[in-house]
């Protein structure tokens, strides 16, 4: 078995992220939802080689596309990815598996998290709509709002 990991370590000024798999990082800011964090799939390997509307990657299978290339459990080693993030007041990020963004798309993930102030709140929202909309995977979510006099 493997699993993927996405992770958020919040210091003063900035955060790094940390990144295997297709477990996703989002940031919203100023109603803006940005993926911070790019699938570890067989697609996006195939794009990085042929290009985004080459011919090779418009005719991957379904099945074929969402396979991971990189996974924590799989090998003895593995690449993790790393990467400085900048912070600002009244940010939102989303820290979710792919039982989320399978199920949902981002303009409704962008649409909750800018309803939804209270990051707890906005985490059962958003679970709500995957499991509305069948819920065939586990989904895992957390929501941190950037506060700079109290984390949230």
């Amino acid at each position: 078995m493997a699993t993927t990991v996405v992770a958020l370590l919040i210091g003063k000024d900035k955060a790094w992220r940390i990144h295997v798999g297709d477990s996703r990082l989002y940031r919203l800011r100023e109603g803006s939802l940005t993926q911070l964090t790019r699938d570890h799939s067989f697609k996006n390997e195939m794009i990085d080689i042929y290009g985004e509307g080459s011919i090779e990657v418009q005719s991957i299978p379904k099945y074929k596309a969402c396979l991971l290339t990189h996974a924590v459990g799989v090998e003895r080693n593995v690449e993790v990815k790393v990467a400085e993030v900048d912070i600002q007041e009244d940010d939102v990020y989303l820290l979710c598996s792919d039982g989320l963004t399978g199920e949902v798309e981002d303009d409704e993930i962008r649409s909750i998290l800018m309803q939804y102030i209270h990051p707890k709140k906005a985490r059962r929202m958003l679970i709500e709509a995957a499991n509305r909309k069948r819920g065939r995977d586990n989904i895992t979510v957390i929501v941190v709002r950037i506060d700079k006099n109290r984390r949230r």
